[in-house]
């Protein structure tokens, strides 16, 4: 039978190949479609979440350093294609998270609580909001003191949980 919407059709595809976690095959219709010149914002989403489950045990420190990069600009590159897209604000909120950008993780989840309608997620986003908190103030005494504004930075410091057990202490 004839496909009058091949992008239509190998977007399906690769997204019930997704839906089954059958990731290989979804990155194949992924990377056709690409190839065909069709990206929107739930392809690139589609992408960053194949990538993100793709075994890559086989890979050194480095290697998997560059592929958690390239998930994350395909993350960004779908928001540039929509900014109000709350997936991806979310899925970068995690992986700000897990690189230490703390500020910047707790911004992307905010913008993913503005956007998102699912009211479980948003709790869970609320949650790891509260959970990054006193991180997000350490790394913005953090970058207070680089700056010479000790005492603002000192404020930040003050708000922080006392039963913190790092190296809070240090600074």
């Amino acid at each position: 039978s004839y496909v009058e919407d091949v992008s239509g059709y190998i977007k399906q595809g690769a997204f019930n190949k997704l839906e089954s976690e059958d990731y290989e095959s979804s990155l194949v219709y992924i990377v056709a479609l690409i190839n065909l010149g069709y990206e929107d914002e739930k392809v690139l989403f589609a992408l960053g979440n194949v990538l993100e489950n793709i075994d890559i045990s086989g890979l050194n420190e480095e290697e998997k350093l560059e592929h958690a990069m390239g998930i994350m600009k395909i993350y960004e590159d779908s928001l540039s294609l929509n900014p109000e897209f709350s997936l991806a604000h979310y899925k970068l909120g995690y992986i700000y998270k897990e690189f230490g950008q703390f500020l910047k993780s707790k911004l992307t989840f905010e913008k993913a609580l503005n956007y998102d309608s699912n009211d479980f997620r948003r709790q869970e986003i609320r949650e790891v909001i509260e959970s990054i908190e006193d991180d997000v103030l350490l790394e913005t005494a953090i970058t207070l003191m680089e700056k010479g504004k000790y005492n603002d930075a000192l404020e930040e410091l003050l708000k922080i949980r006392l039963d913190r057990t790092d190296d809070i202490v240090y600074y």
